[in-house]
Parts: C-alpha cells; structure tokens; sequence
C-alpha cells in the first residue's frame, strides 16, 4: 500500500474517530450538536475579547491552569510591550500544581527567556478580584507605578477578566489579550475531551456569563449589558446539560451577604 493510499486510510479513520466521540457524548447528554456548535459560538465570539495593544508599564499574568498565559506573556515581554511581569495566583486551581500559580508561571516565563529580576509575584489570590486587588499591593510595595496595565488571561476568560479589572484598578487604562485560540481550535479540542472535560469546560464559560449578571450588583465587576443573543444561548447551553457552575439562588443570597453591600431588588439570573 503506497504512502498517499494509507494517509487517506489514516484519515478516514481519524474522521470516523471523532465522529464516534461527538455521537456518543451527542447520546449521553442528548443534545443537538449543530445547535450545541452554533450557540456556543455565538458564546465564544462574546466571551473572548480582541483588543489593539499598545506598551504598557506592567503585564499581568492571571493565574490558571493554562501554562500557555506565562509563555504569552514572555513573547509580550520580549516584544517590548513593557518591561516587568508580574504573575499572580495562589493555589486557586485547587491542587493541579504542587506551588502557587504564580510560581508556575514565573517559572515557565524563565524558561522562555525573561530574566528573574524582571518578574513580579502575588501568590496569594484564589479568585479574579482577589488577583488584581493583591496585585495592587505588589506593585505599590516595589514601587512600580502604572498608568497602563496588559492583562493575559486564557481566551474564554477575557471579558470576565476585563470587566473585572476595570473595576479595580480604576483611573487606569486596561489591556487584555490571550494566547490564540480561534473558535475551530477550541472546538477540535473539545471533540477530544472526555465527558466530564467537556461538560467542565461549557459549564465553566457559563458560569462566567451568570457572574457578568450578577456581580456587579455585589461591586465585584463593572456592569455591561450582556445582549440578548447570549442570554438566549445561555439557556440552551444550560438546558443541555452544562450546568455545573451556575449558582442557585441560595448561594447569590450569601454571596449577597459576604459582600456588605445593601443590595435591593437583587439579580438572580439563574
């Protein structure tokens, strides 16, 4: 059999592979998968923000399980797009790393080539307001004044990131990029996923939705109107299946009392 005969056989194959994936996940969740694909675009192009990117006085690497944030953030670096990192997260991913996030990071960041002395740590925060409120204290502690701040988040974060950002470090002008991840990329990849991967990842970006909704009434994000094409897919994504992060009403309540905010008429988008 000559090489062109066994790429094709190989391909075939590979096709049939993946079709089976989908097919049975398609089974187990019963769900419509042209549907599936169409809103959770629709969820990925609102999710993920494009900005222009201009240098800045500092690049903040968000902590997570994604090791390509650091890598992105020493291209940023290398590229002149400031000349500090700071890298910030505790042990938010739950015991994924054996050290804090933060050192992770700093750690792949030198094996790109960014040298130590160029990079900043917060490796206490365990959540998105928490990394950028601590952040505050790092760069107040070593002196490092910015007016500009690039944010490196993964892809799916990016508008809770940002929204999140915005927030906090008020008075200053934010940035906010990814390591590229186009929607097809994102969807091949989830076609490898096992079950409980892929319902983890869907779950995890409309819990994200639900939070842009809700928390800025508790003063934990700036508001923005989320259209109503993404409210729509929100709930079929949901009717699906992927439900794993949404908060139910009395967890919104707790989280309404954590805050010390008099909120009235409280938003519960559920």
């Amino acid at each position: 059999m000559d090489t062109f005969l066994l790429v094709r056989v190989f391909d075939f194959f590979l096709s049939y592979y993946i079709i089976v994936i989908i097919e049975n996940k398609e089974m187990y969740m019963n769900i419509d998968i042209i549907k599936f694909k169409e809103h959770l675009k629709r969820v990925y192009d609102y999710m993920v923000i494009n900005q222009s990117l201009e240098r800045c006085d500092i690049i903040i690497g968000c902590g997570c399980l994604d090791v390509n944030v650091p890598k992105k953030c020493a291209s940023l670096f290398k590229d002149g797009y400031a000349s500090k990192i700071l890298f910030t997260g505790g042990y938010g991913t739950k015991g994924q790393f054996s050290m804090p996030e933060a050192f992770v990071f700093k750690n792949v960041a030198m094996d790109e080539g960014v040298q130590e002395e160029d990079i900043l740590v917060e490796d206490e925060a365990t959540n998105t307001g928490d990394n950028f409120r601590y952040s505050l204290r790092v760069l107040e502690k070593n002196s490092v004044f910015c007016d500009k701040i690039l944010i490196v988040h993964n892809a799916l974060s990016t508008r809770r990131t940002y929204l999140t950002a915005i927030n906090i470090f008020q008075n200053k002008k934010i940035m906010i990029t990814y390591p590229e991840l186009t929607f097809d990329t994102f969807y091949q990849k989830l076609k490898y996923k096992t079950f409980k991967e892929l319902r983890y990842t869907v779950s995890v970006v409309l819990g994200d939705i639900q939070r842009i909704i809700v928390y800025p009434q508790l003063g934990w994000m700036s508001y923005e109107k989320v259209p109503e094409s993404i409210i729509e897919s929100y709930y079929i994504l949901k009717e699906m299946g992927f439900d794993q992060f949404i908060m139910n009403k009395e967890k919104i309540d707790s989280l309404i009392m954590e805050c010390g905010q008099q909120v009235e008429n409280p938003i519960y988008f559920m």
